[in-house]
C-alpha cells in the first residue's frame, strides 16, 4: 500500500459522510408551488345568453308594439347585469391570475438567488 494511500485511509469514511450529508442537503430544497388559479365564472353563468328582441305580427295593435318594446326593453336591462357580472368576473380573475404569476416570480428569484 502506497504512503498517500495510508495517509488517506483513515479520512475515507469521513470524507464519504460529508459527501452523502452534503448530497442529502442538495436534495432537500423544498420548492413551494402556488396553487392554481380558479375563476369564479360557472358553467351556468357563461352558458346564460341575452333573449331575443320579440317579433311584433302584422296588424299589432299600439298596446301590444307598446308591450313587446318594453319587454324588450327589461331583457336588455337582464342582459346588461348579465354582460357586468361576467365582466367583473372576468377582471376579479385577471387580478387573480396577476397576482399568482408574480408569487410565482417571488419564488423564482428566491430559489435563483436574484431580488
Amino acid at each position: 500500500m502506497s504512503r498517500v494511500a495510508r495517509l488517506l485511509r483513515p479520512w475515507l469514511p469521513l470524507a464519504g459522510a460529508l459527501l452523502l450529508g452534503l448530497s442529502l442537503v442538495a436534495c432537500s430544497t423544498a420548492v413551494k408551488v402556488a396553487e392554481p388559479v380558479n375563476c369564479d365564472a360557472s358553467a351556468e353563468l357563461l352558458a346564460q345568453g341575452c333573449a331575443a328582441p320579440q317579433q311584433v305580427a302584422d296588424g299589432a295593435t299600439y298596446e301590444q308594439v307598446l308591450q313587446a318594446g318594453g319587454n324588450d326593453r327589461d331583457a336588455l336591462r337582464v342582459c346588461a347585469r348579465q354582460a357586468q357580472l361576467l365582466a367583473d368576473v372576468i377582471r376579479a380573475c385577471n387580478v387573480a391570475i396577476d397576482s399568482h404569476r408574480q408569487a410565482i416570480r417571488r419564488i423564482n428569484a428566491q430559489l435563483s438567488g436574484t431580488p
